[in-house]
């Protein structure tokens, strides 16, 4: 009789392993979906795509990833079940034109990502006018969502980050976005949440009432906000309580000058338990208040910042940090929002590295000159990059900044040239798809 062999410990393990590995590697699946032309009977793929994203999430699992293609969408979409958790959702624009959700009931959720570790991409999002843009928050377990170059408008909140308790892990990269006219808050950080704000244009957020406006921090939450540009939110552009540990570095935060006696820049509320909070590297001008502390609590952390021309106080609260400054920051052209630095902006080369991020919002390395700069566009006066190039001609032929145009540098020679300028303009007219 032939003697029996049973599999080690070892081998079922490595078993496992290698299961688990298979599982996760590879075997993802892209699926489509055209809510003018699809059908939830077909098979979802581009040429046949389903009419809706719920039954697109309903059928995806794993790392699958659903691409939307342009319409209207009155869903409210949940990615909270276990297998829908590593699902990414991603918009195929028309033009400038984004796909557009709409939230099913002005009560929920538009997009709820619960424990979620995949990409939201390239949509509108709305609707919500009674909840959330999107909800995402960290249940026992981890979200690491990112979340980027989307439009989030006319919700309660834009996006509101939380999570259930101290043990969880809720840290999305939510940069790229347009986060504008949301009731109460563009972005609410709360609950522990430590999401990376990066790079996002907020603003008319808020209805002036107490603590809305731009981004709200509070319950021990610890965000990092950095390169964006904030403005004319009601009530304040930043606000913080609560315990809230943000850091606040490389923002450019003006036009908070409403007629309320509370309204600033950033905002420290009633300091529970707040006495310090990291703001650097910031150009905060035009607003009623510069940094505030309510009921003029001691607050102290700023440094390194242009704080200039605000109409009620730079500083209430606060004290001058020993390296902020005090002038206009000269930007190229505010009235018409361009922030970026002119060549004789005193906020070049006057901020600090501690801090400070690596790249500036349109992706420039800082620093670029004898030190970093305040705000969030690093200067530079060398020769245009092709971006730039391709902006101005944009800007020329009529056509919106957010006009995407794929292109490299033609003959890798690293400069712009003719056969750039022609390979461009032949893009924008159409003669070279």
């Amino acid at each position: 009789m032939a003697p029996q062999i049973f599999p080690s410990k070892t081998f079922f393990f490595l078993a496992v392993l290698l299961a688990v590995a298979m599982a996760s590697s590879g075997y993802c699946t892209d699926y489509y979906v055209d809510g003018n032309s699809g059908n939830d009977d077909a098979a979802g793929t581009s040429q046949n795509p389903w009419k809706t994203i719920s039954h697109a999430i309903s059928k995806a699992s794993g790392t699958d990833t659903i691409y939307v293609k342009y319409a209207t969408y009155n869903e409210s979409l949940s990615f909270a079940p276990m297998p829908k958790r590593n699902i990414s959702l991603v918009g195929i624009a028309d033009g400038d034109a984004k796909p557009i959700i709409c939230s099913a009931s002005p009560g929920t959720h538009t997009i709820t990502l619960t424990n979620y570790r995949a990409m939201i991409k390239g949509l509108e999002i709305t609707g919500a006018s009674n909840a959330n843009g999107i909800n995402c928050n960290a249940s026992s377990g981890t979200n690491d969502a990112e979340i980027m170059d989307c439009k989030l408008h006319g919700n309660s909140l834009g996006v509101h980050a939380t999570t259930a308790g101290s043990t969880d892990e809720c840290s999305p990269y939510i940069h790229n976005n347009f986060i504008c006219s949301n009731t109460t808050h563009g972005i609410g950080v709360m609950v522990y949440a430590c999401p990376t704000i990066d790079g996002n244009y907020i603003y008319d957020n808020g209805n002036g009432s107490e603590g809305s406006g731009g981004i709200g921090n509070c319950d021990n939450s610890c965000a990092s906000i950095i390169n964006n540009i904030i403005y004319d939110n009601d009530l304040a552009g930043i606000s913080i309580i609560d315990n809230a540990n943000p850091k606040i570095v490389n923002n450019i935060i003006t036009g908070h000058n409403r007629t309320a006696s509370n309204s600033a820049a950033i905002r420290v509320r009633h300091n529970e338990g707040i006495s310090s909070v990291m703001i650097v590297n910031n150009i905060i001008t035009k607003n009623e208040c510069g940094l505030r502390s309510q009921g003029a609590q001691s607050c102290s952390g700023n440094d390194y910042n242009d704080v200039w021309n605000n109409s009620f106080r730079d500083y209430f609260g606060f004290a001058k940090g020993a390296n902020d400054i005090s002038g206009d920051p000269l930007f190229v052209d505010p009235e018409n929002r361009g922030y970026r630095l002119s060549a004789s902006s005193p906020c070049i080369d006057k901020g600090t590295s501690n801090g400070a991020p690596d790249k500036d919002i349109d992706g420039r390395i800082r620093p670029q000159g004898g030190g970093y700069d305040m705000g969030a566009y690093e200067y530079r006066e060398d020769v245009a990059t092709l971006a730039d190039a391709i902006l101005a001609l944009k800007v020329l032929a009529g056509i919106g900044p957010s006009h995407s145009i794929e292109i490299t540098d033609i003959n890798n020679d690293g400069k712009i040239g003719l056969e750039e300028v022609i390979y461009i303009l032949q893009k924008i007219s159409g003669l070279r798809q």
